[in-house]
């Protein structure tokens, strides 16, 4: 789903590949690096700086620390929110105890235990045993409405749905935990409550809790690398409505949304074969011409601009290198840049057709590929690249 463009025959380019080669530059790369006041910079590789996040933070990105505090407001989590009322798993309200409510869910019929996937899987229905109802653990974005809905139905080799856990009656509430009230009626008991933002929700083992309303578990994709675990994230609604429905969004696309707190982007975290889900996540919304991928990872492109993210096959492997947001072009015509940036045939891309980006005056930094010196930031040069023929980059 992701743009990008590079040489030769080069695999598909994706955010968290990890760079091959490096640069012959002498600089300190922790130079000017404050880990946003809360960790300390390493040098990785010789080139690369990341930091390293004191305990309450995490990393996003490489050079930035972020407090594990939730960031955003979200609703019930257990009967201790709701001491008069119910707590509603789809919307997070309390709800008042009326005879509608007062019941369990139906009876499923079906043999699966509890804590074990279960879901309508293409044809078959996978159905929990007695006393247990299937929980939906993930939403998604009704394109038509704008409104996340529950995952009903999970297509063939992507796994089920919803987990396997104890029905109870929301009146009655639960020996343990808290029973928390389903769109169909009744409800399920949740140990101890719903999990909270930030909150591991799962493992390799498989899932360790259900999230809270508003939030839904995922991986984390900061820092560059596909961190193994899941966390309950706040999920989005695009600004843009055409982002909605368009799956094959491209490469470090965003969009502001008003369920993100300032210094936050709406963005499509992951591969969206089953529908579409976006989460806030830390960044800003750059400028077509200007820098992003590598290095940048915050500076995210407006949809439906993407980051010409740039790879180069370097023999040994594949080099990862700056890009920048701009739209994707078939060649280089008169008024197809807007102003202040200007078009550049960029590196060929695995298919021997040619790339076209739009960059900004003195825009890239160092390692970006570059076709002269007016690319290059200031104080930088558009040179021969040390090892790679034919590839020019700032140094």
């Amino acid at each position: 789903m992701r743009g990008s463009h590079f040489l030769t025959i080069c695999i598909p380019a994706a955010m968290f590949f990890v760079a091959c080669g490096g640069s012959n530059t002498s600089d300190d790369p922790c130079k000017g690096q404050d880990c946003s006041g809360h960790g300390t910079c390493a040098v990785v590789g010789g080139t690369k700086a990341v930091c390293m996040c004191d305990d309450g933070y995490h990393s996003v990105g490489d050079t930035t620390c972020a407090s594990d505090e939730p960031k955003h407001e979200i609703g019930c989590t257990g009967e201790a929110d709701c001491p008069d009322g119910i707590c509603d798993f789809e919307t997070g309200d309390c709800l008042p105890k009326t005879s509608g409510e007062c019941k369990n869910p139906p009876a499923e019929g079906g043999d699966i235990e509890i804590g074990k996937g279960c879901g309508k899987y293409g044809d078959t229905v996978h159905a929990c045993g007695a006393g247990l109802v299937c929980v939906p653990y993930g939403r998604l974005l009704d394109a038509a409405t704008g409104k996340y809905d529950t995952i009903e139905e999970t297509p063939l080799g992507l796994g089920l749905s919803g987990i396997c856990q104890k029905a109870c009656d929301p009146c009655q509430g639960c020996n343990q935990g808290s029973c928390i009230r389903l769109p169909e009626g009744g409800g399920f008991c949740a140990e101890g409550n719903l999990l909270k933002e930030n909150e591991r929700c799962a493992d390799n083992l498989g899932y360790i809790g259900l999230c809270a309303a508003g939030l839904s578990c995922r991986r984390n994709f900061a820092g560059g690398a596909q961190d193994p675990d899941r966390y309950c994230v706040m999920y989005c609604t695009p600004k843009e409505q055409q982002y909605w429905s368009d799956k094959g969004s491209g490469f470090a696309s965003a969009s502001l949304a008003d369920e993100c707190e300032a210094g936050e982007v709406c963005v499509m975290p992951e591969a969206s074969v089953i529908g579409n889900f976006y989460t806030c996540r830390a960044g800003t919304l750059t400028e077509t011409g200007k820098v992003c991928g590598k290095g940048f990872e915050e500076h995210w492109c407006p949809y439906p601009i993407i980051c010409d993210n740039q790879q180069i096959g370097t023999g040994g492997g594949v080099l990862v290198v700056p890009g920048v947001c701009s739209p994707q072009l078939a060649e280089c015509a008169a008024g197809a840049c807007p102003a202040g940036t200007h078009c550049r045939e960029t590196v060929y891309i695995y298919n021997g057709t040619k790339s076209f980006v739009c960059i900004a005056e003195h825009a890239l930094p160092r390692e970006a590929i570059c076709a002269e010196d007016l690319d290059c930031q200031s104080g930088l040069v558009c040179q021969q690249h040390p090892t790679v023929q034919n590839i020019k980059i700032c140094q």
